[in-house]
């Protein structure tokens, strides 16, 4: 499951996972990103949101577009179909 997916890729991460620190907001410069969550702050080149568009909304900043805000408005929890293929 998507569980297995996660895993595989947190191997190839330098850096560990933070768990338990929610994201609250994503600010853009041409610097990078900074991602602030529940316990601090985190600066990167980039940010992967791999959340569902409803979740995504309500997390704050500029990095978060209109467009992007109204997608998550728009498409209900449940309202896409995951589907998973593995290759060797």
């Amino acid at each position: 499951g998507m569980h297995q997916l996660s895993v595989h890729l947190a191997k190839k991460l330098q850096q560990k996972i933070l768990f338990g620190a929610p994201v609250q907001k994503i600010t853009q410069s041409s610097k990078g990103v900074v991602v602030t969550h529940s316990r601090g702050n985190i600066q990167a080149k980039r940010v992967v949101l791999a959340v569902a568009p409803a979740l995504a909304r309500k997390i704050e900043g500029d990095a978060m577009t209109t467009a992007r805000r109204r997608l998550g408005e728009r498409m209900p929890m449940g309202s896409v179909i995951k589907c998973l293929i593995a290759y060797k």
